[in-house]
């Protein structure tokens, strides 16, 4: 919900009359507040009455994100961040502000500028050179550029250990599917980036690398076990806290079931917070949450709640909210009113110290930008990444060169199939006619591959070939489309997260057929077919008969794709290796550990079976494991809003330890009904009526209980007829 700020906000409270909240004045309260969030804004400038200004002057917020929409150009960027100090430092701040980036390279950037901004390979594409020296050195000259350009907090590295090749919400955003790998290339990173002055916030606490997203609750869900949890997923996160790399921890807002059934997200579970973060991996800097305006969190929590469980329950530092700046200003309220209570002092305390040790460590001065020989020199390395990353699975068919094809005074066409992706900014946006001359014939409807259809039409004049170009969709192949792969020597095949899109995989196959393949183990083709993957390496991997020779680039900008045609004309030998696998396992074609695929098949009937609301878990809880329980069980025959709130996990893998959490800072006044409804309602499930006694004021129950009565809403009632 995106209010309008400067319109009065309606909650229901304790009280007989409909309250207005107001806005804090400026005080030692709110500049303690101030420091614990972390908000977005959109503008590329900063003007008087803006979002940003009121955040900072009346609202003393010292840390903000910055991204794409508030990004033009470096010197834009740059020029935004300078009038950002400058205001907190004419305001008497006496910290700079905390400047975040969310820029993990590849095509996951926010901010691309050719001149001071060099495009790297991103984290899979990194994993794959499997040079150390390489990717220290990539991370200190991103640190380095982002640093010159005013930020001081990289929002990285992902320290997710993909576990399922068919992950869509990690990817190539990880460096590898095995723990040691990305803890080796992580590392690798972080050092880097932190010889560049750069302040570190590795992602995404406890790890996202199992995931998948939840059709029933629309959020991220894991199903590891906390076991399962301490033996993969956080060896990463462990092994760079211990190694003091770490100033910051951006926890996740994946649903873990089978650890905390009652948070629903891990940035708002203590288990996963105090438990594992502070005590098992001895983590005492800053735990930054989600962002709390995603709407399954702020529906099912929200916002006020959510604020207040991530801090003073969970136990988090600061709360990130992006954009609203109304759900800025109600998160504010809401920490000031538990801090003004006095009930808090310990939480607040401990996050405030770990908030002012990060800023103590900041310089008001921004670096000036990098020299054209500075540049140069990032430039040179970003081509050596490149050029290392890109990985050949398999040649069976020796397609590789493509030159070995061509025939003197034939017609030698090499046909270029992409789909239809969304453009990377930079993907230059010009003319280019299809003249027979420039040996290219382009087609309507492609921007994203078009400059690599000419660097391969142009790559060497002393042949004679023409590079006929095209795109593909959904709809599948045309008459058209047939006729061109049958009057061309070579097919070239692009395809980007084919897992998601099985039309791709349909399209290779007809492909495949069309170029005389009969899907025989060998892999031979009458006419060669070489699939590029530019995006996940596990489209094709599998698929031999399919893809004979299968490339992959893990990254479909300008600067990865250049280096392509060298490789096609056997120039340049990929010397890139799958993450993850040793050579013999990429020769042939497994890529992921069979362990890693058979708790992936574990999960989606784990997943199964809790969406259609059978057992998973035990089914009954003793009294003793009631009792133990940071939040009380509510007993009650009424059937549950989700499955997995109702029950508690039993990890039978674990001895049982008594846990000892502080109450639930329920703040139900703050309550907006026609849009938290959802969230009080879990706070009555998920809460024991002693708690409600102590927490939720007897007026403020009985007025809603007369007021859903009217409503007629007889199922809700019976909610309260537990109640005292």
């Amino acid at each position: 919900m995106n209010a309008d700020p400067t319109k009065n906000n309606h909650t229901l409270t304790s009280s007989n009359t409909i309250s207005t909240k107001v806005e804090m004045e400026p005080s030692d309260v709110t500049d303690t507040v101030g420091k614990m969030l972390i908000a977005g804004f959109e503008g590329c400038e900063l003007k008087p009455g803006s979002q940003a200004e009121k955040l900072i002057r009346q609202y003393r917020v010292h840390s903000f994100i910055l991204g794409t929409k508030n990004f033009r150009n470096v010197l834009q960027m740059r020029q935004l961040i300078q009038s950002l100090q400058n205001l907190a430092e004419s305001e008497h701040y006496e910290y700079p502000l905390l400047l975040a980036v969310d820029q993990e390279l590849g095509c996951c950037n926010s901010m691309y500028d050719d001149k001071f901004l060099t495009q790297f390979p991103g984290s899979m594409g990194l994993g794959a050179t499997g040079n150390m020296d390489l990717i220290y050195k990539v991370g200190r000259a991103a640190g380095t550029e982002l640093r010159s350009i005013g930020f001081n907090l990289y929002m990285g590295p992902v320290l997710d250990v993909v576990s399922s090749m068919a992950n869509q919400l990690i990817g190539i955003r990880s460096f590898g599917f095995t723990a040691e790998d990305v803890t080796k290339c992580a590392e690798a990173f972080a050092r880097g980036l932190k010889s560049s002055g750069m302040t570190i916030c590795a992602k995404h606490f406890p790890g996202l690398g199992s995931s998948y997203v939840d059709n029933v609750l629309e959020l991220p869900m894991m199903l590891d076990t906390m076991a399962q949890l301490k033996a993969r997923h956080i060896i990463p996160f462990k092994k760079l806290i211990a190694d003091g790399l770490m100033d910051a921890i951006h926890a996740s807002g994946v649903a873990v079931p089978n650890i905390a059934p009652n948070e629903i997200h891990a940035c708002l579970s203590p288990k996963i917070i105090k438990d594992l973060l502070r005590d098992e991996c001895h983590f005492d800097g800053l735990a930054i949450s989600e962002c709390l305006e995603l709407e399954a969190l702020c529906k099912n929590i929200g916002l006020g709640q959510g604020v207040a469980l991530s801090i003073l329950y969970a136990g988090c530092d600061i709360v990130m909210i992006c954009n609203d700046f109304s759900y800025q200003i109600e998160a504010l309220s809401a920490l000031h009113q538990a801090y003004v209570s006095g009930n808090h002092k310990r939480s607040f305390s401990e996050a405030i110290r770990r908030i002012n040790h990060v800023l103590s460590k900041l310089t008001w001065p921004i670096p000036h930008l990098l020299s054209r020989k500075m540049m140069s020199i990032h430039h040179t390395l970003s081509v050596q990444a490149y050029q290392k990353s890109i990985t050949l699975v398999r040649d069976d068919q020796e397609a590789i060169p493509i030159s070995r094809y061509f025939v003197p005074e034939e017609e030698n066409n090499v046909l270029v199939l992409t789909p239809l992706l969304t453009e990377i900014d930079h993907a230059k946006d010009h003319k280019f006619d299809g003249v027979k001359g420039s040996g290219t014939k382009l087609f309507p409807e492609e921007t994203v591959f078009r400059s690599f259809g000419e660097s391969l039409a142009n790559y060497d004049s002393r042949l004679n070939y023409t590079v006929l170009h095209t795109s593909y969709t959904a709809n599948g192949l045309t008459s058209a489309h047939e006729a061109l792969i049958d009057s061309s020597k070579v097919i070239i095949l692009f395809c980007a997260e084919a897992s998601r899109n099985m039309f791709q995989i349909g399209v290779a196959k007809y492909i495949s057929l069309l170029c005389g393949g009969y899907r025989k183990l060998d892999g031979f083709l009458k006419k060669p077919l070489i699939i590029v993957a530019v995006t996940s390496s596990y489209d094709f991997l599998y698929h031999r008969g399919i893809a004979p020779t299968y490339l992959c680039t893990f990254d479909y900008t300008e600067s990865a794709l250049s280096n392509i045609p060298a490789v096609l004309f056997g120039d340049l030998n990929p010397g890139g290796k799958l993450p993850g696998c040793n050579d013999a396992v990429q020769r042939n074609g497994e890529g992921i550990p069979s362990s890693s695929l058979m708790e992936a098949g574990n999960s989606k009937n784990m997943s199964l079976r809790m969406i259609l609301n059978q057992d998973v878990l035990p089914d009954s809880l003793s009294e003793r494991e009631i009792n133990n329980s940071e939040d009380k069980v509510m007993l009650s025959q009424l059937t549950p809003v989700y499955p997995l709130e109702t029950t508690k996990v039993i990890n039978e893998e674990e001895p049982q330890k008594q846990q000892t959490f502080p109450s639930k800072p329920w703040l139900v006044e703050n309550f907006d009904i026609s849009r938290d409804f959802r969230s009080l309602i879990l706070l009555l499930k998920n809460s024991g009526a002693s708690d409600l006694q102590n927490t939720v004021d007897k007026v403020f129950i009985e007025r809603l209980k007369s007021f859903w009565m009217k409503l007629g809403r007889i199922r809700i009632i019976l909610w309260f007829e537990i109640l005292p």
